[in-house]
């Protein structure tokens, strides 16, 4: 049940909780820089604080929901976070939801915030990916011969239950295209490009990412019309992110969708 941006059953310093702790981090600590100055660093820190609060509520909400099934029959672990599963979809809007109400109460210019959270979106899925490498989770599905594909798509890996079989390399190929993301996140920042637009523009493109990558999945998801019930949702953000793309670049009616202004 678990998949990219969330978590399995893990010791309480497992790798992965490492990995996307210092994420959040590091993530938390761009956002300071990319706002010095319009905005003192405690500001942020509160943004962030609010935001991770309102993702990790989210995030488990949305794993309970997709894995139903499972929590109908074991209901007291619904709120044992320390057992795994969180979703990043719903990480997501947790996060919005919690920077918006907080950003806007500490008097933060929501437009640059928003445009520094869209590098740290793939910066967390790099380390999310690498974390679920470490611990076999979000593995591909089996193949039946490696000689038969692309030796970049494929590689012999274990998953949870400690099997070793040929499978499309899930992790790999999701870390990849997530440093692919992050790279031209932060040139859309250092070069000033999308200015107010570059969180749905990063969403969209992540969602799409993450939808492509669960044809490939071997771990247990719910099927519904022939998609994974993640897939559904990765649909959903990726066209949340297209019509806020849209949106902003409406109220932008002078300029293209490339504009280079400060970073």
């Amino acid at each position: 049940m678990p998949g990219p941006f969330s978590t399995v059953a893990y010791n309480t310093l497992s790798t992965y909780v490492l990995l996307v702790g210092a994420g959040i981090v590091l993530s938390i600590t761009f956002c300071a820089w990319a706002l010095r100055d319009v905005a003192r660093p405690g500001q942020v820190v509160d943004a962030g604080i609010g935001g991770l609060f309102c993702g990790l509520i989210s995030a488990r909400a949305v794993h309970v929901l997709l894995q139903w099934e499972y929590f109908s029959l074991h209901r007291p672990e619904i709120t044992q976070l320390d057992a795994g599963g969180l979703d990043w979809r719903g990480a997501v809007i947790g996060v919005v939801v919690g920077v918006m109400i907080i950003g806007k109460l500490r008097g933060l210019p929501l437009s640059r915030l928003f445009d520094a959270l869209a590098v740290c979106l793939p910066l967390i899925g790099v380390l999310a990916w690498v974390g679920n490498g470490a611990i076999h989770a979000a593995y591909g599905a089996e193949v039946d011969n490696l000689t038969n594909y692309p030796v970049w798509l494929v590689w012999e890996e274990r998953d949870i239950f400690n099997t070793i079989a040929p499978r499309y390399a899930t992790q790999r190929i999701g870390a990849v295209l997530m440093i692919g993301l992050l790279l031209l996140a932060l040139t859309l920042h250092m070069r000033g490009w999308l200015h107010g637009r570059r969180a749905p523009f990063i969403l969209a493109l992540t969602a799409a990412v993450m939808f492509g990558i669960g044809f490939l999945r071997g771990d247990f998801a719910v099927m519904v019309g022939g998609l994974r019930q993640g897939q559904w949702l990765d649909l959903l953000l990726l066209l949340s992110g297209v019509i806020g793309l849209l949106w902003r670049s409406k109220q932008r009616p002078n300029v293209g969708i490339i504009q280079v202004t400060a970073p």
